[in-house]
């Protein structure tokens, strides 16, 4: 029989011995299906790439990745679903450029933009482009400059909507040399090309990627595109800074975010499977595709890349007075 003494010492040790196990980690992760989450419609440059990185990580990991699609109120439906997930690995979402734009436009937004997630990896950037009908006199910024100067509020812009990257481009032109062009927002670029290639609109500010076909075919003309330098696939078009001596980024970029609190082991495995899946050939071949340049930085990197441009979408909503109708 063990003494009373004995079964108390027996205790004790058992009390002060160390606790030994293993916390679920990127030794074990992922052990089920990994689930992309896209805030925007099937087809576009999020979806698109969000697909073809599903399918190399599953490929990877050996685990099933799914991409969902949840389009709403300019991707905070989906946005929003996922801040409220937990921050295993398991669910994440691939947003763009209106991820920090949001915040300055709606009062109630569910979320915060950098609190409630946590920065995997900025996948990709492309450049916007100024365009005009090829019929137009307007053969490059300056011209349009001066356009708008001799018509105060004749002239006027299309874009894919109140507050989007397009809008924020043409406005800080419009603060830069001090002239008034009409927004006209529509529901997409798409529609807002079409405009501009029957004449009914000016101008307009999209994503090379939408605009490429009709540069191509020579309906419309690119008079500047945004950025520090110029396209690689479109080398003779001026930047902004070069007409008029203002440096205006204008980036349309998308990347990856998980719920906030996955484990920093976890983020790192996840941001290294995407950036090698950032560097095979299908993927590059899809951003060449996109008009677009593969980011695929580092989670700080991309937490720094929010940050500042959070700062300075809030300078420009402000200065400019856009709001939502």
């Amino acid at each position: 029989m063990i003494s009373r003494r004995t079964a108390l010492k027996s205790l004790a040790a058992a009390t002060l011995a160390p606790i030994s196990f293993t916390a679920p980690g990127a030794e074990t992760y992922p052990s089920r299906p990994v689930r992309i989450i896209v805030p925007y419609a099937v087809g576009t440059a999020t979806d698109s790439t969000s697909r073809l990185l599903a399918e190399g990580l599953a490929k990877t990991w050996n685990v099933p990745v799914t991409v969902e699609n949840i389009a709403a109120a300019s991707g905070i439906v989906g946005t929003s679903t996922v801040a409220k997930l937990p921050g295993d690995g398991y669910s994440l979402v691939m947003v763009a450029a209106n991820h920090v734009i949001n915040p300055h436009l709606y009062r109630d937004l569910p979320f915060d933009p950098l609190r409630d997630f946590t920065p995997i990896c900025m996948v990709a950037q492309t450049q916007l482009a100024i365009v005009v009908n090829a019929q137009s006199d307007i053969v490059d910024l300056k011209g349009l400059i001066a356009a708008a100067r001799s018509n105060p509020g004749r002239l006027n812009y299309g874009s894919a909507g109140n507050g989007s990257v397009g809008q924020l481009v043409m406005e800080q032109i419009k603060q830069a040399s001090n002239t008034s062009i009409v927004h006209i927002p529509y529901r997409g670029q798409n529609q807002a090309l079409t405009d501009l290639a029957g004449g009914q609109v000016d101008v307009a500010v999209p994503a090379l990627a939408a605009v490429e076909p009709l540069l191509r075919s020579g309906r419309l003309r690119a008079i500047a595109v945004t950025g520090t330098q110029r396209m690689r696939l479109f080398p003779d078009i001026p930047t902004i800074e070069e007409q008029i001596g203002t440096p205006i980024e204008g980036l349309a970029w998308w990347g990856l975010l998980g719920p906030k609190g996955i484990p920093a082991d976890i983020v790192e495995l996840i941001g290294s499977a995407v950036r090698e899946q950032l560097r095979v050939p299908a993927m590059l071949e899809q951003m060449r595709t996109l008009s677009a340049e593969v980011l695929a930085n580092s989670a700080q990197e991309m937490e720094d890349m929010m940050r500042a441009d959070l700062a300075k979408v809030g300078q420009v909503v402000t200065a400019a007075n856009i709001k939502m109708d």
